[in-house]
């Protein structure tokens, strides 16, 4: 992740220019869409994923807002030719007919430098399956993980891959002790081809194979529906392998009217489990009902810190008992970065409450504790591996499962752009989250410019700066700032997608480049300080001063909030719909625009809405394809 030095010379800008941001008139902007564009995603990833991998997927179509109408578990072996092209030979659990039956696909892939990529979806002709490749080892293939979220068929799915390995496996391969999560949306009893979200569980447990067949004994700790929990112990646990794979026996599952399994028996029959090839990382389940295994190999006290690839599914039943009754299904891929205890992240979500996939970028503090546990609002996790390895389970009223892979080190000889470098230069959001027409962006990597740091200008940065150029979809772009290790630019305004290719040349001497998803917007507000992790850059606009804890925001005003990412403008006003709340209670948005004097800010004028909690409340900006959920906003109890 970017330094976040680099805000604190925006934030300079800002605070020089604050008279400018009052009183203003508009300045002219593009008055245009992003076009649909050619833009296409780099293959020098293309090798990550080459030979034989096992693979799952879980995938859920929504029947309402409440319920699910089919489940799919695929599993078998995917292979890559390491060039482009794959291979399917698997079975398939459809809810909605008998099975499980075999089938067979052909498909293509194309995985960037960095990781990011999708395959041809090998369920949906219609649909990719997107998402992120991490080697967990060098010199071996990357695993990987990722979902469907720009389906047309709206439905929610997680997909894992790992290289199967090279030598045969028998029971010594599989040994040590293994902190496992499980996820399960069952069928019920009650009619047929029901899924009922109140019988939905997870789960987390210890399991300590002893490398000749026997598990033994484990206890299971576990969350069902929008508030149950339960603690059970499953004894005479075995394993067996077969092709590479290990066959998990559990104690089998009688069922009762009304539920899916007897509570006793959380986890039902047999698991199939699939071992990385360093046997680390292990993922797998039943071949015949709809669930998900997710562990990691437990090594001691866990690091844990640096960037990280991402992806889950999550179904949220806080709802559920209320009128009406909702239970949203989500699932996602993308990257977080973590350092001093602080996590900055991005999810490209697909919900089954919303009408399109959209960017979420996030922030959070974690403690790790000395056995690799933490938690956040809606999951606890556990670290392994030495830091490399990341899964969690859904607490309280969440069900779901998540994998975090820790991402490789990138470097470069030359003029070197780093795949992984660039981030928004508000909300440090990392390369996951793409880039919008006239964002704020930094560039990192090495040798980039030549002699000490250089500023341009701020209200028109010119497109070359001490022999340093940026281009970003073949179109020039505005030049901020220049060092040898990084650049601020900004997003060329009609910039075409779905991808764009990122170069940097330093006098003369090109980059290697690298890739950048298109989005109408990638919303993120400026801190206070700058890459701080709580305030908004936020200016009472009767006085121009900062809305600070000590100087909070009245119930009623309007105060003016700085940010990037906000897309395309026409006669200085943003032509995407831009929305806000303050503490969850949605705030009038009276004006959404440039910044007045500063080149790729963007100022929202936004009335404190009254019902909001005195105190620090999160403040939310959504745009069309992002939502933002950083900075916080002090506001006090009076009108």
């Amino acid at each position: 992740m970017a330094s976040w030095a680099s805000s604190h010379r925006l934030a300079r800008v800002l605070k020089s220019a604050a008279v400018l941001l009052f009183g203003f008139t508009a300045v002219p902007g593009v008055n245009a869409q992003i076009p649909g564009g050619t833009g296409t995603l780099d293959s020098g990833g293309n090798s990550l994923l080459s030979g034989t991998y096992y693979f799952r997927e879980l995938a859920y179509l929504p029947s309402s807002q409440a319920t699910l109408r089919e489940a799919v578990a695929a599993y078998g072996n995917i292979t890559f030719d390491g060039n482009g092209n794959y291979t399917v030979s698997a079975m398939l659990n459809d809810s909605s007919q008998p099975g499980p039956y075999s089938f067979s696909t052909k498909g293509t892939y194309t995985i960037s430098a960095n990781g990011y990529g999708y395959l041809t979806h090998p369920l949906s002709a219609t649909d990719r399956l997107y998402g992120v490749a991490a080697q967990l080892s060098p010199f071996q293939p990357a695993v990987f993980m990722g979902s469907a979220t720009e389906t047309s068929n709206h439905f929610s799915d997680l997909f894992i891959a790992a290289p199967v390995s090279s030598f045969q496996l028998t029971s010594i391969d599989l040994l040590g002790t293994y902190n496992m999560v499980y996820l399960n949306f069952p069928l019920t009893n009650t009619s047929p081809n029901s899924f009922d979200p109140h019988y939905a569980y997870d789960a987390i447990f210890q399991m300590t194979p002893n490398g000749m067949g026997q598990i033994g004994t484990v206890n299971v700790a576990g969350n069902e529906g929008p508030s149950g929990t339960f603690n059970e112990s499953e004894n005479g646990i075995t394993y067996a392998f077969n092709n590479n794979a290990a066959i998990v026996t559990f104690p089998s599952a009688p069922t009762v009217p009304g539920e899916p399994f007897q509570v006793s028996v959380p986890i039902p029959g047999q698991e199939y489990l699939y071992l990385s090839p360093d046997g680390n990382f292990v993922f797998g389940g039943s071949p015949n009902i709809w669930d998900m295994l997710v562990g990691v190999r437990y090594a001691g006290n866990a690091n844990f810190g640096g960037l990280y690839y991402d992806a889950g599914i999550l179904y949220d039943l806080s709802q559920l008992n209320a009128t009406p009754s909702v239970a949203s299904l989500e699932s996602w891929y993308g990257a977080f970065a973590a350092a001093n205890s602080l996590i900055v992240g991005d999810e490209r979500i697909l919900s089954s409450t919303a009408t399109r996939a959209y960017h979420s970028t996030y922030t959070g503090s974690y403690a790790l504790n000395s056995n690799g546990t933490s938690s956040d609002s809606t999951m606890q996790y556990i670290t392994g591996a030495g830091g490399t390895i990341r899964v969690g389970y859904g607490t309280g009223h969440h069900i779901g499962a998540r994998v975090s892979l820790q991402s490789p080190v990138f470097s470069g000889s030359g003029v070197y752009l780093n795949p992984t470098g660039l981030v928004n230069a508000a909300s440090f959001a990392p390369f996951t989250s793409g880039i919008a027409p006239g964002e704020f962006i930094v560039l990192s990597g090495s040798n980039l410019s030549t002699g000490p740091p250089q500023t341009g200008s701020s209200a028109s940065p010119a497109t070359s700066l001490n022999g340093v150029q940026v281009t970003i979809g073949g179109q020039m772009a505005q030049v901020y700032y220049v060092s040898s290790t990084e650049i601020l630019a900004i997003v060329p305004p009609s910039i075409e997608g779905p991808f764009a290719q990122v170069q940097v040349s330093n006098n003369g001497q090109s980059s290697n480049t690298i890739s950048a998803g298109v989005n109408l917007t990638d919303a993120a507000v400026f801190l206070e300080p700058a890459g701080g992790t709580l305030y908004g850059a936020i200016l009472h606009q009767n006085s121009a001063s900062l809305v600070t804890a000590a100087s909070p925001a009245n119930v009623g005003e309007i105060v003016s909030i700085f940010a990037t990412g906000l897309g395309q403008v026409a006669a200085g006003v943003t032509t995407n719909a831009i929305t806000a709340s303050i503490g969850g209670v949605q705030a009038t948005v009276t004006y959404s625009g440039v910044a007045p004097g500063i080149a790729g800010v963007y100022q929202l004028n936004i009335q404190v809405p009254s019902g909001v909690t005195p105190g620090n409340a999160v403040l939310d900006i959504v745009g069309p394809d992002s939502a933002t959920s950083e900075a916080v906003i002090p506001v006090s109890g009076s009108n």
